[in-house]
């Protein structure tokens, strides 16, 4: 029985139920006022919730404006962060800038000299930056904070006395910590002054017992060295001098 029933119904469609509903509800639909065929409609465009919104075009900037250095010497690696994305990369070799996004902060990449320093800049305040600088030599991770950019420089320069020889005649040349260089030659005694963080050249200058000038000239390292050269120009000719430790 309940076979033949299913059987007797007849299948309404949608264009037959509106029409039958507009006409029990007292409006008439005509035929020609409904489709022919239901179609999909078309999505244009879709607007989000405030909350759901990328921050493409964000007014507010989430960079913290700061500067980071790897330590306060003249060769330190400096990162200055600005709140408008500028991004600026100072070493030894030169400077650079870059743009990121002042809304999620990113990543930068600029190139000095023969050195790539890459870097991740974050949103908000952050005590320290890590930058990566690579060359052909290989790769180094410099940790970059605020409180080096300020911090007194420490030295490079390891106090030491060079003679070129034990006689009461050698030159001796004496370096402090503070970068002070006497030189003190059979002519006289000079002095010169360079920067205690890197180490670096000087010229001085004695009078020979005739009167003329002779320059005395060569270069520091950094570190801790047995020997330094040095350039004795009277003039008319240059001789170079190997000065060490353990002749004085």
């Amino acid at each position: 029985m309940s076979a033949s029933k299913n059987t007797g119904q007849k299948k309404i469609t949608r264009r037959k139920l509106i029409t039958t509903t507009g006409v029990a509800c007292g409006t008439a639909l005509g035929a020609n006022s409904l489709p022919e065929q239901w179609l999909k409609p078309i999505v244009n465009s879709v607007i989000l919730p405030a909350h759901a919104q990328t921050s493409v075009g964000c007014d507010l900037s989430c960079l913290s404006p700061a500067t980071y250095c790897s330590s306060s010497s003249s060769s330190a690696i400096r990162l200055t962060v600005s709140e408008d994305g500028a991004i600026q990369v100072q070493t030894s070799g030169g400077t650079a800038s870059a743009q990121i996004d002042i809304c999620e902060g990113g990543g930068l990449s600029v190139t000095i000299g023969a050195n790539v320093l890459s870097a991740m800049i974050p949103c908000g305040e952050t005590a320290s930056i890590d930058i990566t600088q690579s060359n052909a030599t290989g790769t180094t991770v410099f940790t970059l904070t605020k409180e080096l950019c300020s911090a007194p420089p420490m030295s490079c320069l390891v106090p030491a006395t060079y003679c070129e020889g034990m006689g009461m005649g050698s030159i001796r040349l004496t370096v402090t910590s503070d970068g002070d260089v006497t030189v003190v030659h059979p002519n006289g005694t000079a002095t010169a002054t360079i920067d205690s963080t890197t180490g670096g050249n000087y010229s001085v200058t004695v009078m020979s017992m005739g009167g003329s000038t002779i320059i005395l000239s060569g270069s520091i390292p950094c570190g801790d060295v047995d020997s330094v050269e040095l350039v004795e120009d009277n003039g008319s000719g240059s001789t170079t001098l190997t000065l060490r430790k353990d002749l004085c």
